[in-house]
């Protein structure tokens, strides 16, 4: 089972300004993999200046369905947070 909140603070804990999401990209792929996505990252660090390509993750089809489904997310965040204190509250 996932425990949304391990997740959750594993990835506010890895720093990952703008451009430099190489860290929280690889956490991210070796977490899909587990769950049994392929993953690949695309050339687009060299253009966009930043230090990984676009993470690209997919899963087979478990059934007959021909309907693609794609989500889409930022890897970054939006300040530096190397020192970042997460408090739970409740």
């Amino acid at each position: 089972m996932i425990d949304v909140l391990d997740v959750f603070l594993d990835l506010v804990n890895i720093n990952s300004p703008s451009k430099s999401e190489h860290d929280v990209s690889q956490y991210c792929a070796k977490y899909l993999e587990q769950l049994g996505f392929h993953v690949v990252w695309d050339s687009a660090d060299s253009p966009a200046g930043s230090n990984v390509g676009n993470l690209i993750a997919t899963l087979p089809a478990t059934d007959d369905s021909k309907l693609p489904l794609l989500f889409a997310a930022h890897l970054d965040t939006v300040e530096p947070t190397p020192n970042l204190i997460v408090q739970i509250q409740g």
